[in-house]
C-alpha cells in the first residue's frame, strides 16, 4: 500500500514542482507579465493553498474520504496543467488558480491515508518515507521540466511541457484505483 501511495506522490509532485518552478518564467516570457502581476499571481496561488489546506480540506476529506479526495485533487491538477498549457492569454492562467484549490487537497488526503493505513507507532516512519519521495521530486521535477521548457519555448505551443505534468497527474490518478477504498480501513 505504501509503495502505491509513494508512486502517486512521486508522479503528482514531479508535476507540481515542474509547474511551480517554471510558471514564473513561462508567464513572463510568453505573456510578458510585469513583476507586479507575477507577484499578484504568486500571492493568489499562495492564498489558494492556504484556503485549501486550512479550510477546504476539513470539509472535503470527511465528506468524500481520503482516496476520493486524492482523485479529485489529481483531476483538478491535470485540468490546471492543461489550462496553463493551452492558455493564449493570461486570463486562463489566472482562472487555473481556482483548480489549485482542489489540487491542494492531494497531500493532506495522502497524509491522512498514510496515517490511517499503518500502526500508530509506525506513522512517523511512514510519513517520513512519503515525504522523502516528495523531496526527491523537488529536484527531479524542475530539472526535467526546465529542459522541456527550453525545448518548446519558441514553438507554437510553448506550454506543451505542462501537458506532460497533466499526464503525470493522470498516471497518478490511475494508480489510485489500486489503493483500498476508504471503508476497508474502518
Amino acid at each position: 500500500l505504501l509503495s502505491r501511495i509513494a508512486v502517486v506522490v512521486l508522479l503528482y509532485y514531479s508535476g507540481v514542482w515542474a509547474l511551480v518552478t517554471t510558471l514564473v518564467i513561462y508567464v513572463v516570457r510568453v505573456f510578458h507579465l510585469s513583476t507586479t502581476q507575477v507577484g499578484w499571481l504568486l500571492g493568489t496561488y499562495g492564498l489558494s493553498t492556504m484556503v485549501a489546506e486550512a479550510g477546504l480540506v476539513r470539509c472535503v476529506v470527511p465528506a468524500l474520504g481520503e482516496v476520493p479526495t486524492v482523485r479529485l485533487g489529481l483531476l483538478a491538477f491535470a485540468a490546471q496543467c492543461v489550462a496553463v498549457a493551452l492558455a493564449r492569454d493570461p486570463a486562463l492562467i489566472w482562472a487555473s488558480i481556482a483548480l489549485s484549490l482542489l489540487s491542494n487537497l492531494v497531500y493532506p488526503a495522502v497524509s491522512a491515508l498514510v496515517s490511517r493505513s499503518v500502526a500508530p507507532h509506525a506513522q512517523g516512519e511512514a510519513l517520513g518515507a512519503i515525504n522523502g519521495v516528495k523531496a526527491l521530486t523537488e529536484g527531479a521535477g524542475p530539472l526535467a521540466f526546465a529542459a522541456l521548457m527550453s525545448s518548446f519555448e519558441h514553438t507554437s505551443l510553448p506550454g506543451l511541457p505542462y501537458l506532460a505534468c497533466a499526464a503525470l497527474a493522470a498516471l497518478a490518478f490511475a494508480v489510485t484505483f489500486h489503493l483500498p477504498d476508504d471503508d476497508q480501513y474502518a
